[in-house]
């Protein structure tokens, strides 16, 4: 697993298109593919019962993760976040201060969430790209030495959304996308459950051996 997660983000991509059959990728900037790239509040906030307000901390291994223990806000602190924008079922989150590039999917809940300006938020464009396989690119080795090169050295290190919405990617058409998107869920579902590593990862890193001069 090691060797196949330290691949180059193009070379695991296209390794898996080609293994599923997949066709033409594009390379574009982030803001030309997505509708949303937005940071959390910047604003200050009393402590109420009503809502969540979340930060980096609370993305872990692809989940938001909070409890009753962690920070909540008036619902009318609440609605003042949202009173430009919306949070959407789907959207893809990225830590962007601090801890950088910890990633999740937001899925709807009873619980009413926002998030501080620790957290991006970022939605693709439908007809362009799934943000499950956003949020996979951004896990990969070669974005993730982007995200630490553009990351802005200070007291707390952070990413300027400039900085990000100029990062690129990647990607094929959705069909295609859907295709990857399913086998890496798989494959991670597999090492969540303590399971070996299917035979199909270890077909995928002994073509990338046997294919490698081709892919560069």
């Amino acid at each position: 697993m090691a060797i196949f997660f330290s691949l180059r983000c193009s070379q695991v991509f296209r390794l898996i298109g080609h293994i599923l059959g997949t066709g033409t990728w594009e390379q574009r900037k982030l803001k030309e593919i997505t509708s949303v790239i937005k940071d959390g509040t910047h604003g200050t906030h009393i402590e109420h019962y009503g809502a969540y307000l979340l930060s980096a901390k609370n993305i872990l291994s692809n989940r938001i993760v909070y409890s009753k223990n962690d920070r909540q806000i008036s619902i009318n602190d609440f609605n003042k976040i949202y009173k430009g924008y919306s949070l959407n079922d789907g959207d893809f989150l990225l830590t962007i201060v601090g801890t950088i590039g910890r990633t999740a999917i937001y899925r709807q809940s009873k619980d009413k969430i926002a998030f501080q300006r620790s957290v991006a938020i970022i939605r693709g464009k439908e007809e362009i790209i799934d943000n499950y396989f956003l949020m996979f690119s951004f896990q990969l080795p070669t974005i993730k030495k982007i995200l630490q090169r553009v990351t802005s050295i200070s007291a707390q290190p952070g990413i300027y959304l400039r900085d990000l919405s100029n990062i690129e990617v990647w990607y094929p058409v959705i069909s295609e996308q859907q295709k990857i998107i399913a086998l890496l869920k798989n494959i991670c579902n597999l090492i969540a459950a303590n399971e070996q590593v299917p035979k199909l990862v270890i077909k995928i890193v002994k073509n990338f051996l046997a294919n490698s001069l081709h892919l560069n």
